[in-house]
């Protein structure tokens, strides 16, 4: 091509940044005779998508200007790689928030079981500066994960009502083995267990072994032998009580991690 608009620039920058190639990235942006905010926020979310935290930062001190993208980005990437006051900062210095931007500190406080970091952003994700802001089911399964790691039952029990209830959103099976999870370690088995029993969906192994682990905890024995069977019938290999505990820890390993 005899001449490269601006567009074409930002199309080739793009390309190298959607394949994960940073430096050709770079090299495209440093060569380009000018830039836009396009350009800017496509190098930011390249720099943060492939963890490289310090290339991020020395972008975003030098855009001439912002935008939610943006921001957004550079919260989830400093969250996500344990920079929470960084993130925080950031955050807070935001003119204006997305319900990503929300749900990526909620999501970072929950990681580090800041349970009261974590809730407070939640509480005040809907009317923040007078914007309504509905939470998204993973806004909600965070909490709930924070609530299950620091043992806020009635909380996390709160939370998970308010979804249906208050906003209109169908729980996942996630949502469902977060809480099945949150009231088994509490000791409330029989609720852990009416709530497979009503799940809209059919029950996975998962569930079953996160209530096996807590009729072990508070020696239920008779309750943990039914359970027990059900675990068998969805996979005979757990019949033996050493595979069993191999998947428990598995489980509970998994809980912090719990996507949508």
């Amino acid at each position: 091509m005899p001449e490269h608009s601006i567009v074409t620039w930002n199309s080739m920058l793009a390309a190298y940044a959607r394949v994960g190639h940073l430096d050709d990235a770079w090299t495209t942006f440093e060569n380009m005779p000018q830039t836009d905010l396009f350009t800017w926020t496509t190098l930011l979310v390249a720099c943060c998508e492939s963890g490289n935290i310090e290339h991020a930062k020395k972008v975003y001190e030098k855009m001439p200007e912002g935008c939610v993208v943006a921001w957004n980005a550079m919260v989830s990437a400093l969250a996500e790689n344990g920079h929470l006051e960084d993130a925080a900062r950031v955050f807070e210095n935001m003119p204006e928030h997305s319900i990503v931007s929300w749900t990526a500190m909620v999501t970072a406080y929950s990681r580090n079981g800041l349970l009261e970091h974590a809730t407070r952003v939640f509480d005040l994700m809907p009317h923040h500066n007078t914007m309504v802001l509905e939470p998204r089911p993973l806004s909600f399964l965070a909490v709930l994960i924070a609530c299950n790691h620091t043992g806020k039952t009635f909380k996390g029990r709160s939370y998970f009502v308010s979804m249906a209830m208050d906003h209109g959103l169908r729980p996942s099976k996630q949502h469902y083995c977060c809480v099945v999870d949150l009231l088994g370690r509490a000791g409330h088995l029989d609720f852990a267990e009416e709530l497979i029993a009503s799940m809209p969906f059919e029950p996975n192994i998962l569930e079953w072994t996160c209530l096996l682990g807590a009729c072990r905890s508070y020696k239920d024995s008779c309750r943990e032998s039914r359970v027990m069977q059900r675990v068998m019938e969805l996979d005979p290999r757990m019949g033996g009580g050493e595979a069993a505990s191999v998947l428990l820890s598995s489980i509970h390993f998994m809980a912090g991690r719990l996507k949508s």
